[in-house]
């Protein structure tokens, strides 16, 4: 892959009955504060999850070294039928090429985009020109699952975003769920057992510490993939163009 132009992460969103009793009702009274914890949060489960979870908008711009640009991988100035795209894909929002948006794809198992038979892109192109313009041609697609509609995902997301705006205002932050006594004077904790909340993902708040027990057990950096050397290689559709035949 050429070349990433673009890359935008959508904020997670939350449940309003679970935010701090000081947070405004009114999402259009919320400040840059409000938002900024949403987003933070957001990025946090996000990678904590491997980048399975949060959309993500991508831009990618495919190319060839002989125009001087970098290239990953082997690549040329021959016809480029097919694309690996680098991550799990939800969806393919546009196929541009020569400022033309296309429709006649189809993607397979999450990341291969194929073009119809006798079709294809040329792997070199302008990189100093906008997509928009002849002469490139380029991808932007969504990668990550969507957050909505998963009512243990907002539920997580809201309590981070809520404890990282309270620790940006100085407010007193929730105490971790396996506290079970706190003396005032001294600040003397009681916990009920020995785990260890420094580990990768381990807040203390069993809405947010569970939900990631659910969706990343293992605490992966990458969406989950299951590989055997004896295992056929099978395609499968999982999105298309308009108008594919």
């Amino acid at each position: 892959m050429g070349a990433v132009d673009e890359c935008f992460c959508e904020p997670w969103p939350v449940d309003p009955d679970c935010l701090p009793p000081e947070w405004p009702d009114d999402p259009d009274e919320w400040d840059q504060s409000h938002h900024d914890a949403i987003r933070i949060a957001s990025e946090i489960l996000r990678r904590l999850t491997g980048g399975t979870y949060g959309p993500c908008r991508r831009v990618v711009r495919p190319c060839g070294p002989d125009q001087g640009w970098p290239c990953a991988g082997p690549c040329g100035c021959t016809p480029l039928c097919t694309v690996t795209l680098p991550a799990y894909v939800s969806s393919v929002e546009a196929v541009i090429r020569d400022g033309i948006e296309l429709c006649d794809y189809r993607l397979y198992n999450y990341s291969l985009l194929v073009m119809p038979k006798g079709q294809c892109f040329p792997a070199c192109q302008r990189l100093d020109l906008p997509l928009t313009a002849p002469g490139t041609w380029g991808i932007v697609y969504w990668e990550g699952l969507p957050v909505k509609g998963d009512p243990a995902a907002i539920r997580a997301v809201t309590r981070l975003a809520g404890e990282i705006w309270k620790d940006c205002n100085g407010d007193a932050c929730a105490l971790p769920e396996r506290v079970t006594q706190v003396t005032r004077e001294g600040v003397t904790y009681s916990l009920t057992d020995t785990a260890d909340l420094s580990a990768i993902g381990r807040f203390g708040i069993a809405a947010i510490d569970g939900w990631l027990d659910m969706v990343n057990p293992g605490k992966n950096r990458q969406p989950l993939q299951i590989w055997s050397p004896d295992m056929p290689r099978r395609y499968y559709p999982t999105g298309q163009g308009s108008i594919w035949r």
